[in-house]
């Protein structure tokens, strides 16, 4: 559904992507119980769980959709369509807040991707019978790679001084912009400390501090 209607991530109109992250927030605050105290910055406990927000993995979804909707151009009257509802993303403000077409060039956008993937398919090229997915999948690493550098300026904001002041834990631990193994490995080591074995109050007691 989220491919079908391209919502107004900032804008002042209700948007369901923050419905969806206020019940995320909830679902991770259930699983803290006690050890998270109500004023826990949404920011950092997702930093903790390494999750991502609503609106951030529309994008990457989104990018990722790039790839098969391209390759329709193959068909030679699939790649009028798709020009012309290029063109009109570029021509038409309101169709490119509203379209399919408009999210996805959108995405690529704020990934910092420049253009639709070229598919060999569409220059009459046969793609790799040994290997077909191998251009999507190539695809889709770049897609991936450009996300990750996409999550880590926000999850930089966060960790900035002026943020939450539970930013400052992380801070302490690690680099302003520490690698993404470095980031992994501490993610790992937070959820030992957060959801170690049962998880009871002891288990929990660092999440008491990130608030």
């Amino acid at each position: 559904f989220f491919l079908c209607v391209n919502f107004s991530l900032d804008g002042g109109r209700w948007d369901e992507s923050r419905a969806y992250d206020r019940l995320q927030k909830q679902a991770i605050v259930a699983i803290l119980g006690r050890s998270c105290v109500s004023s826990a910055s949404y920011e950092v406990l997702l930093l903790v769980f390494g999750l991502r927000r609503v609106d951030e993995r529309r994008v990457r979804a989104r990018a990722r959709y790039a790839y098969p909707f391209s390759r329709t151009r193959r068909r030679p009257d699939r790649a009028k369509f798709f020009v012309a509802l290029d063109q009109r993303v570029a021509a038409d403000a309101a169709f490119a807040r509203e379209s399919i077409t408009g999210a996805i060039v959108d995405a690529l956008r704020k990934l910092g991707i420049s253009g639709w993937p070229d598919v060999a398919e569409c220059n009459s090229v046969a793609l790799d019978p040994d290997d077909p997915r191998a251009e999507q999948r190539e695809w889709e690493t770049l897609v991936d790679r450009q996300f990750e550098a996409f999550v880590r300026r926000r999850e930089d904001d966060a960790l900035a001084s002026g943020g939450p002041e539970s930013a400052g834990l992380w801070r302490e631990i690690a680099d302003a912009t520490p690698t993404v193994e470095r980031a992994a490995a501490m993610r790992a080591w937070m959820r030992r400390a957060v959801l170690n074995l049962t998880a009871d109050d002891g288990g929990c007691s660092l999440v008491s501090l990130l608030a």
